[in-house]
């Protein structure tokens, strides 16, 4: 998962630093699956050794109950195929028909669990925490920002600031599959 590439990277970063990360990084892992859903891990955390992610701070849950929102999504679809005004246009690329009709039990659409190899669950679990996420971004951003100077010149031969964002994920399951596109264009709009 993202959260172990994540923790993997944190472990070279701080092996590389004698213990320390480097003040001009900051690490996230943005996952649907909430500690107590990874199974085989003591509390549900996975650690290198003794290192592991910060809850709250370096893993953030985005997990949600989806079920009352593709329901929602799939009456405003409805209403906008009788012609009325759409209340959520935003959320219309999600098949929440299919999705419904594909006889998922309730508790596939709880992405807490994890988004269960489903894209389309991974990235609406995405859209309804957006303010979660976009916090953390700005929070970070702004931390980092203080302390990084560029090396491009800009427009009059000034320096600029620079920040470099590297998303990674994995590509096989639901929420980094689901999420890579957004997550990097989320960063991007920061």
């Amino acid at each position: 998962t993202g959260q172990r590439i994540v923790t993997y990277l944190k472990k070279e970063l701080l092996e590389i630093g004698n213990g320390e990360l480097p003040k001009d990084v900051k690490l996230f892992a943005f996952d649907t699956a909430s500690r107590t859903a990874h199974a085989g891990d003591e509390d549900g955390v996975f650690r290198l050794g003794d290192v592991s992610l910060e809850e709250n701070t370096e893993y953030v849950c985005i997990g949600a109950d989806l079920y009352d929102t593709v329901i929602e999504i799939k009456a405003d679809q409805d209403r906008v195929a009788n012609g009325e005004t759409p209340l959520k246009p935003h959320l219309h690329w999600f098949p929440a028909g299919e999705m419904q009709n594909r006889g998922l039990p309730r508790s596939a659409f709880n992405t807490m669990l994890g988004a269960g190899a489903y894209r389309t669950l991974g990235r609406l679990s995405l859209f309804v925490n957006v303010p979660t996420v976009l916090a953390h971004l700005e929070n970070a951003m702004t931390d980092l920002l203080g302390g990084v100077q560029g090396t491009r010149s800009a427009a009059g031969g000034g320096r600029t600031r620079l920040l470099e964002i590297i998303v990674v994920g994995s590509l096989a399951g639901g929420t980094g599959a689901g999420t890579f596109v957004d997550m990097a264009w989320l960063a991007r709009a920061q």
